[in-house]
């Protein structure tokens, strides 16, 4: 079939609207190109085949950790750069943006109440959730799922593992959305980086006060754990538990949130595959796993180099950026067939969605539990699940981020 000619300049424009409607025929015309790929709009080397990108995880001549402030495509007032000293410890001081050691401290730290034991007790909580929101749906065959499910449920089960009370959800929302906002910044407006750390300071005034209560008697949630918690001797300081805690609400709420929301997405749009799932909700582990590869939640991941090395013929200098495009990754040909194509029952499904080696998703398993107990759901509860021409679903301007602001569908 023959594509549309992307224009030369959306092939760079993170903000483009072919971009954010369908940015797989932009990673595509890259991938066959151009696989390694300079965006000078955004200053780093994009890469998307899959083996370059599986090899990148695992390179130790490349850093997870900022060698500085992100650059802008466009020129940032003095006085607007001032507040990206409030912002930029939230990718500097979550071990997604550390190497070790001080990433095996934190993770060793975190993991000990991600275990596989502690995650599957969360099931039932999940399931209760999922069939609290779906009543509703029963009685009138409509749901929008964004705010009825897809964004309370994880945020909801986060806050509670952490132990935050549930009157604090408006905060979470937002410090999560300045955070998803700063992660896909590419010409910030005026105020927008102002308004970004102003949110983030909000939820940090807020925890401050829980971490002292926390400090001074102990509960049983995350929280609690994470204060108290020793790795060689050490503690974590309230600026890094301020930031810790910041960061898995908005790791354990949005990229679970666009799962969802790409999801049911990509099954109200592919009918067969629905009719599938609805008939044999067995396959609803696989269906998850495609869901991933096909519309991957998180897109980009950003490493520095920390020396000179060559990635597909390219010279890479010492301090570049790089991005990692699992979303390219993930439909590339060398991976598996027909890649373009959502099959709830492709196997095997060796996708990079939730990253791999040392800096592999720690809300996996949650992750998986909480999108397969909502499709399990779905399945059983309805026959006909498909858009609602007249509320067609809107996307999040969100390049890196990936999912629905608003999805409205129809259920019978």
């Amino acid at each position: 079939m023959h594509e549309p000619m992307t224009p030369a300049h959306d092939l760079d424009d993170w903000t483009s609207p072919a971009m954010l409607a369908d940015p797989y025929a932009i990673f595509r015309r890259i991938r066959a190109t151009d696989p390694v790929h300079w965006n000078p709009q955004t200053h780093c080397w994009v890469l998307t085949r899959h083996a370059d990108v599986a090899a990148a995880i695992h390179d130790r001549r490349l850093s997870s950790a900022p060698t500085g402030a992100p650059s802008f495509a466009s020129p940032i007032p003095p006085e607007e750069m001032a507040h990206l000293g409030a912002v930029v410890p939230y990718l500097m001081m979550f071990m997604q943006g550390m190497d070790p050691p001080a990433h095996t401290r934190q993770r060793a730290l975190v993991q000990k109440a991600f275990t596989p034991r502690t995650i599957d007790g969360l099931r039932p909580r999940v399931e209760q959730l999922v069939r609290e929101a779906l009543e509703p749906a029963l009685a009138t065959g409509e749901i929008e799922l964004m705010s009825a499910l897809a964004g309370p449920l994880p945020a909801t089960i986060i806050m509670e593992m952490l132990g935050v009370p549930a009157d604090g959800q408006h905060r979470v929302r937002s410090a999560a959305e300045a955070v998803a906002e700063f992660l896909t910044l590419v010409a910030p407006v005026p105020g927008q980086l102002t308004a970004i750390a102003r949110r983030l300071a909000d939820f940090a005034n807020y925890i401050t006060p829980l971490i002292a209560s926390r400090r001074a008697a102990p509960q049983d949630d995350l929280l609690s754990a994470l204060c108290a918690a020793e790795q060689d001797g050490e503690r974590l300081g309230d600026p890094e538990l301020i930031v810790l805690t910041t960061m898995l609400l908005f790791a354990g709420h949005e990229t679970t949130s666009n799962l969802i929301g790409n999801g049911a997405w990509a099954l109200a749009s592919n009918p067969e595959q629905w009719a599938l799932l609805r008939d044999d909700p067995t396959l609803v582990a696989p269906a998850v796993e495609e869901m991933l590869r096909h519309d991957t939640p998180v897109q980009l991941v950003p490493r520095w180099a920390l020396e000179p090395l060559t990635i597909g013929e390219k010279p890479i200098a010492a301090g570049d950026r790089l991005l990692l495009n699992f979303a390219a990754a993930n439909r590339d040909p060398a991976l598996t067939p027909d890649p373009d194509r959502f099959d709830i029952r492709r196997s095997p499904n060796k996708h990079l969605a939730f990253g791999h080696g040392i800096h592999h998703c720690l809300g996996a398993a949650l992750a998986r539990i909480e999108a397969q107990t909502v499709f399990a759901a779905l399945a059983r509860s309805f026959h006909t699940l498909e858009l609602d021409p007249a509320r067609p679903p809107q996307r999040k301007p969100n390049v890196v981020l990936r999912g629905p602001a608003s999805l409205h569908l129809r259920l019978r």
